[in-house]
């Protein structure tokens, strides 16, 4: 736990059983879930399940042998990882805000170290939240249009739809070039019959 996010956040590696699965009883008081180093592994079949977790104002929460229960859902997701894409995108998508950040301090403990120290600092954290507490224009609600795609988001989605289009195009032409040699064996077959 860390100063910066403590009580309320469940910290999972491996989100299929206890985050969306069936006995999701972590997720009953918390409200923001990090889902560490994550990939499409771990959300491809899941989506509907995150999106509805996402959108919907409850969620049903089912502890093993327990009676299942309806409560309110206030859940965030932070889904830090090095991976490319560990989440599946489609160019409308409204409900993810993607970021990249800079690696120029990779291995640079001492930074590292003062951040963490940073975060720990409750007059730190109290001016980051009186920052945002503070900020004018802020809408009473978000809508999908108040959210900024950042370029590496944006960048991202492109490179998903050109590889989709990439692999039908593929596809495409290696069935079209299956049929063909099907086609020659079947008229090779034909000949030696005649």
């Amino acid at each position: 736990r860390s100063t910066l996010f403590p009580y309320t956040t469940l910290f999972r590696s491996f989100p299929e059983n206890d985050v969306w699965g069936r006995f999701n009883s972590m997720m009953a008081n918390c409200c923001f879930v990090q889902l560490s180093e994550i990939d499409r592994m771990n959300t491809n079949v899941y989506m509907g399940k995150i999106k509805d977790i996402i959108t919907n104002p409850t969620i049903n929460i089912e502890d093993k042998g327990l009676k299942p229960y309806t409560t309110q859902s206030n859940h965030n997701f932070i889904i830090p990882t090095n991976n490319d894409l560990p989440i599946n995108l489609s160019k409308k998508q409204r409900r993810f805000c993607i970021v990249s950040t800079s690696s120029i301090n990779i291995g640079n403990k001492a930074y590292f170290a003062e951040l963490f120290k940073i975060m720990e600092d409750k007059n730190a954290l109290k001016s980051i939240y009186e920052y945002f507490m503070n900020l004018k224009n802020v809408p009473e609600k978000f809508s999908s249009s108040d959210i900024n795609v950042s370029t590496f988001q944006a960048e991202m989605k492109e490179n998903l739809t050109e590889d989709i289009i990439t692999y039908m195009k593929y596809r495409t032409i290696e069935k079209k070039n299956e049929q063909q040699t099907i086609k020659t064996i079947e008229d090779r077959k034909s000949t030696r019959l005649n």
